[in-house]
């Protein structure tokens, strides 16, 4: 119900990207007790094409950065001011309740803030690539939203979300430039995270 809530979809969306995820043996339920992320994913194809091609951590979050970072433009040229006042409010609630917010509360919104740019772009193609190489990143994601210093990557976030509303694309991507430095030190640690590779479906 929560995600349901939070990403603005019907329930049955949910039941189905869970259903995804368990077909590709990524999560697994068990009755009377919910649904888990499985510790390991079997390096088997899990349901891929042959076209499978495998890519570091640091390859996919690079183009992850590629592509949101150039989606501000569109974003200014495209969204409706609701739309991103819409992402703007979901910022300042987890700014102004951060000292009690859970971890899920921080991971949901971290995992999807890049997305919800794309989203906001009208740029299919980027959104689409975006949901894929998502699904890679988690490990990093944990890893900054644990950070003493998320509340500041939080605060870059509204900021970035301001330069949105004011048409200037300019400044939202130098503030992005800035989001990725902090996480950059934040990661700089975790050079083996970093080197651990993924295989993307390429059609």
């Amino acid at each position: 119900r929560q995600m349901a809530e939070y990403f603005n979809v019907s329930r049955n969306v949910i039941r189905e990207a869970v259903k995804v995820l368990e077909g590709n043996g990524i999560l697994y339920s068990r009755q009377g007790s919910g649904i888990y992320v499985k510790s390991s994913v079997p390096s088997s194809n899990n349901g891929r094409s042959s076209a499978d091609s495998f890519y570091t951590l640091r390859q996919i979050l690079d183009l992850c950065r590629i592509i949101w970072h150039s989606s501000m433009i569109s974003v200014v040229k495209n969204a409706s001011d609701s739309e991103i006042k819409k992402l703007k409010l979901s910022n300042q609630k987890l700014l102004v309740e951060y000292s009690t917010s859970t971890v899920h509360q921080r991971f949901i919104y971290e995992s999807s803030f890049g997305m919800n740019i794309c989203q906001l772009s009208g740029n299919s193609l980027a959104n689409d690539l975006m949901r894929e190489l998502l699904g890679e990143t988690a490990e990093i994601d944990y890893k900054i939203i644990s950070h003493p210093r998320y509340k500041t990557i939080l605060e870059i976030d509204s900021a970035i979300l301001d330069a949105l509303l004011s048409r200037d694309a300019y400044r939202a991507y130098f503030l992005a430039n800035e989001r990725d430095i902090i996480i950059e030190d934040i990661i700089s640690d975790s050079s083996s995270l970093m080197e651990k590779t993924y295989s993307i479906c390429i059609h």
